[in-house]
């Protein structure tokens, strides 16, 4: 079986744990706000395929970095004149106290170069990017250790932000690329790719997938497709399955109704059906969102609250009936319906019949009401944007992130809530089909394929918007 792998390093406490668990998905290593959490290596299967494995290295931070340095040096003074090399090895030999005060950020340091120099095929450095790289005393240092080491690497950027990602990418690519090994070659292979531990999206991963391809040499290219297919697939299933989750909630959202006897003035009997309808509605979010969740092998829930105050069809009929016989047999009907949605008064008007042989005859008229209240589209078309707002955020959480709280969903930028909107817009023709089909009284097995279908392509709409460089994921594999 080919090995492929992969070490992580960085500064200390720049996030390597959590970006292994978020690539993981499960829970690895300790993670915690102070400096050098980490202080051993550990490696964890990333993907396996029957003739490939992707190995991913978690390694202690870089500390103390003008020091590492220095002891490189002094070593290397020696080992230059003798053999022409660096002065790794002989770092490497030496004792450093795993808890000593003084020497903790050695050893850890230790620790990363000593892995990277016997495991990887390719490094991965892990930029803070909260910090501009001009004010990282440590980065110039940690290059020129990287560089030492003679392995090509990868530039990934942590705790990136939308709103400056483009000016942040060229400004760490253009910063780093100055970085070589030591026979002149450019230390990172290719530009830098954005890969935030806590929110990031499975197309990124995909991309970051693909730049190591690149940066892997010829030996590994083979493994690498067969990796990059199985990556594809797996993750293409979340998503195909995801919208099928959704198809399904927007399904049973239009199948819920509530029909009522009495007379129409009561609207005590209006009010205690539409309540019963929201709470319907309420458990169908809380009962999506778990199987997103759980699709995207994430753990957390969702307290489903409608984002906006749900609207009804109140379809209406009023009987007359008669009290003797002879007004039976002749009879009499009258119907209506009318939407009662926020006092937007859109009638519905059903046949009337009418007859008068009963009040002639002295028949005695009794007055008997029934309704049913059910969704309309305006507000499907509503939750239709809501449940993909919920979608969004679960996919970009990464697992580094832990539980998922409530809060999360209401923590999207209104940048995707602009690109949702307009995709409804955009798509507003085929959305008022699918829904329309969604709300006969029994929507066959087609009429959720479409809506399953609608919604794939609004989300590739979407995260094509918000991820250009996904563009070829996006459009030749959905």
């Amino acid at each position: 079986m080919k090995k492929i792998q992969l070490v992580l390093a960085s500064h200390t406490n720049a996030g390597k744990t959590t970006l292994m668990r978020t690539l993981l998905r499960r829970k690895i290593g300790i993670v915690e706000d102070h400096e050098h959490t980490t202080d051993e290596a550990e490696a964890h299967t990333l993907l396996q395929t029957e003739s490939a494995e992707l190995i991913l290295w978690d390694t202690p931070g870089f500390g103390n970095v003008p020091a590492v340095i220095k002891e490189i040096k002094k070593e290397g003074k020696i080992a230059s004149i003798l053999k022409k090399i660096p002065g790794i090895p002989g770092f490497l030999k030496k004792n450093f106290g795993k808890y000593g005060k003084t020497e903790r950020s050695l050893y850890c340091s230790q620790k990363a170069v000593q892995t990277a120099w016997d495991q990887a095929d390719l490094m991965l450095y892990l930029a803070d990017t909260s910090q501009d790289p001009e004010e990282a005393g440590y980065l110039d240092h940690e290059l020129e250790i990287l560089g030492l080491i003679g392995k090509p690497a990868l530039l990934i950027l942590n705790h990136t932000r939308h709103e400056d990602i483009t000016r942040m990418v060229a400004r760490w690519s253009g910063y780093c690329g100055r970085a070589r090994l030591p026979n002149g070659d450019a230390l990172f292979r290719g530009g830098a790719e954005p890969l935030n531990a806590f929110t990031r999206c499975w197309t990124q991963e995909h991309n970051f997938l693909e730049a190591a391809k690149a940066a892997l040499g010829p030996d590994h290219q083979s493994a690498m497709i067969e990796i990059l297919k199985a990556w594809r697939e797996r993750h293409l299933a979340t998503f195909h399955q995801s919208a099928r989750i959704m198809a399904e909630f927007l399904r049973d959202a239009a199948s819920c109704q509530e029909t009522a006897k009495g007379l129409y003035i009561k609207k005590k009997i209006a009010k205690e059906k539409w309540e019963n309808i929201g709470n319907s509605v309420r458990k169908l979010i809380q009962e999506a969102a778990a199987q997103l969740i759980k699709a995207h092998e994430l753990t957390g829930k969702n307290r489903g609250d409608p984002k906006e105050t749900l609207s009804f069809e109140q379809h209406e009929s009023l009987r007359l009936g008669w009290t003797n016989a002879a007004a039976m047999a002749t009879g009499a009907t009258a119907g209506f319906a009318i939407d009662l949605f926020a006092g937007a008064a859109t009638l519905w008007f059903g046949t009337a019949v009418s007859s008068l042989v009963g009040f002639i005859t002295g028949g005695v008229l009794t007055l008997k009401g029934e309704y049913t209240a059910r969704l309309n589209e305006k507000t499907l078309r509503g939750l239709t944007e809501q449940i993909l707002l919920i979608y969004l955020a679960i996919s970009h959480h990464g697992f580094g992130q832990g539980f998922m709280e409530e809060t999360a969903f209401d923590a999207q930028a209104p940048e995707w809530g602009q690109l949702v909107s307009q995709a409804t817009t955009d798509r507003k023709r085929a959305l008022n089909n699918a829904l329309s089909a969604l709300m006969q009284d029994s929507p066959g097995k087609s009429a959720t394929e479409n809506m399953a279908e609608w919604i794939e392509r609004a989300i590739r709409q979407v995260l094509t918007r918000r991820y250009p460089e996904s563009q070829g994921l996006l459009r030749s594999r959905l």
